[in-house]
């Protein structure tokens, strides 16, 4: 279990730090004449391709999974953060969780502190900015994988 868990974990970490690549690189390159000519033709390679009837069906089988994966994901979000909550109320109602509350208030008052929260908002800012490019990039690269895995020559 803890091997799966690091190489899960290990796999996170590349694919999202690759789509972030990517998705920085794409919007970099679109931002010339050559990128935007490029776009232009991709966009309509994709029309084109959307009009048949494969392409529609591919097109719309991927919406159904990308919104069965957001919903799993916005779900399991809101009963993690209600279980954290839960906990979070039930450890500082008791005398040590009142003691680290306090701790905690007096670090983040210092100048350490105060910049240790602020790194991590800039950190939390940053993720969050880069979502609408790095959730699709990841969603595409998840796509590519098991296509490659269902069409790939060697049989098992």
């Amino acid at each position: 279990m803890k091997e799966a868990t690091k190489d899960i974990a290990v796999d996170t970490a590349i694919s999202a730090g690759t789509a972030y690549i990517a998705g920085a690189a794409v919007a970099a390159a679109a931002q010339t004449t050559a990128g935007a000519a490029i776009a232009s033709a991709v966009g309509t390679a994709g029309a084109s391709i959307a009009g048949t009837t494969v392409g529609g069906a591919s097109i719309a089988a991927g919406a159904a999974i990308t919104g069965a994966v957001t919903g799993a994901a916005t779900a399991a979000i809101a009963s993690t953060m209600a279980a954290a909550t839960a906990v979070t109320s039930a450890v500082a109602s008791t005398a040590v969780g009142g003691a680290i509350a306090t701790a905690g208030t007096a670090i983040a008052g210092t100048a350490a502190g105060g910049a240790v929260i602020a790194a991590g908002a800039a950190v939390g800012a940053a993720a969050i900015a880069a979502a609408p490019v790095v959730l699709p990039a990841i969603a595409i690269g998840a796509a590519w994988k098991v296509g490659k895995k269902l069409f790939s020559r060697k049989r098992w």
